[in-house]
């Protein structure tokens, strides 16, 4: 048997989770859409990247518009978000099945 030996990251790509992700709440989010739109943004890179800043922008527009309400803050603009999207082209079966997630808080 073939033993894999590894040596520490140092940099961003070792830091621990905690570093990156701060410990304030978070959800994730996922974009699901017809399986037509899936097909069209697994080949064209351009509407993919044009449909995941309008979840990023919308989903951040109502984050705000929460918080705005919740700790009653002078204006939604105050409120920041900070998020971590990822476009995920595949699912269990090896399918093309574009769809985006967000860790969002």
């Amino acid at each position: 048997m073939e033993v894999i030996r590894t040596r520490p990251h140092f940099g961003h790509g070792g830091a621990p989770v905690e570093k990156v992700i701060p410990e304030v709440p978070v959800r994730q989010w996922v974009c699901s859409l017809p399986w037509r739109l899936r097909v069209l943004l697994g080949y064209d890179r351009q509407l993919c990247a044009d449909v995941l800043e309008a979840f990023v922008v919308e989903l951040s527009r109502a984050l705000r518009r929460r918080a705005n309400k919740a700790l009653e803050l002078p204006a939604r603009t105050r409120a920041h978000t900070g998020a971590v999207s990822v476009v995920q082209r595949g699912d269990s079966a090896l399918r093309l099945n574009v769809h985006l997630n967000r860790v969002s808080g």
